[in-house]
């Protein structure tokens, strides 16, 4: 029998990596949303429309809500919570509270109904960010942007923690750092692609960051080798892939040298001098992905991302 796994966020960048690889890999999938179907559009409701016929997909059922905690009547392997209150995450009003209150809504239900079914496991998906948030931090002020979004990640996840372990359900942590490739999120790698295919300089305006890109199929892939080891038996309370480490200027270097080699184009990479930082100057994980996926192949992944880029 499949393992069956209920996996929320899918239509996220990395919410759809995860649901498209787990298909390919076997397992029987069902994706709760919180909205109509009606109400996804543009590049996230090109992924729902991209994934595998296979995976369930079940609109109108946010987390906590009787539609939801229907989809535990069934058997499920895994609890894997990977979607989370995102609205207005990069603006200064962003409501910690309220991302809480949704994150945690009727959450003891949620894990009476899943450990009724007999699920053993949640899999838990947080921001490498969350790192940089001090619960005893003694200052006082205004706190960047970012902030707000981390601290409700942060405290929804220890929260949600002392819930499993309350009910005797395993949790696992899986954190992210910053994924590319395609169906990606017009970030950074969108920008410079564009540069490339547009034969522009590329400004990097955050050159001395330290941070964690990952190739989104090999997160992926990563994410199941963790869900794979859980029903296995075996234990793991946290895992925390990365692939390239390092400042921005030289990824953004290697990301361009990568994808104009392929593309036949050329582009210039120009580092800014700022010295500004809104953000936490080095965020990484510590486990290279190559010892959690069972064929590492970046070139292949640099291809794939190419022709993506080339087509779209």
């Amino acid at each position: 029998m499949n393992s069956r796994v209920l996996l929320t966020g899918v239509s996220s960048f990395t919410g759809y990596w995860f649901a498209k690889l787990l298909s390919e890999y076997g397992y029987s999938i069902c994706c709760p949303l919180p909205r109509e179907e009606r109400q996804y559009e543009g590049l996230k409701k090109e992924r729902l429309d991209s994934l595998p016929q296979e995976v369930e997909v079940v609109y109108d059922s946010p987390f906590g809500s009787s539609g939801f905690l229907g989809l535990l009547d069934s058997r499920i392997d895994a609890l894997c919570l990977h979607g989370s209150y995102v609205s207005g995450y990069n603006q200064s009003d962003f409501s910690a509270s309220e991302a809480i209150r949704q994150n945690l809504y009727n959450a003891e239900a949620v894990l009476a109904k899943a450990k009724t079914s007999g699920c053993p496991r949640v899999i838990w998906t947080s921001s490498v960010f969350e790192d940089a948030v001090e619960l005893d931090d003694p200052k006082r002020g205004t706190y960047p942007v970012w902030y707000r979004y981390a601290l409700s990640k942060k405290l929804s996840g220890l929260a949600f923690r002392s819930l499993c372990f309350e009910s005797d359900i395993g949790f696992s942590r899986f954190v992210i750092t910053n994924p590319f490739g395609p169906l990606e999120d017009p970030k950074l790698c969108r920008l410079m692609a564009n540069a490339v295919i547009q034969q522009k300089v590329f400004e990097v305006r955050t050159p001395h960051y330290v941070r964690d890109m990952i190739h989104v199929r090999h997160l992926a892939e990563a994410y199941i080798h963790l869900l794979r080891l859980l029903i296995s038996g075996q234990d793991c309370l946290e895992l925390r892939p990365g692939e390239y480490s390092g400042n921005l200027g030289d990824f953004a270097q290697t990301f361009v040298s990568e994808i104009s080699k392929r593309l036949g184009k050329s582009c210039r990479v120009e580092r800014l001098d700022s010295m500004v930082f809104n953000e936490p100057l080095s965020l990484i994980n510590e486990t290279h992905v190559s010892s959690l996926v069972k064929v590492y192949d970046p070139n292949a992944r640099w291809d794939e991302l190419a022709g993506f880029y080339s087509s779209n």
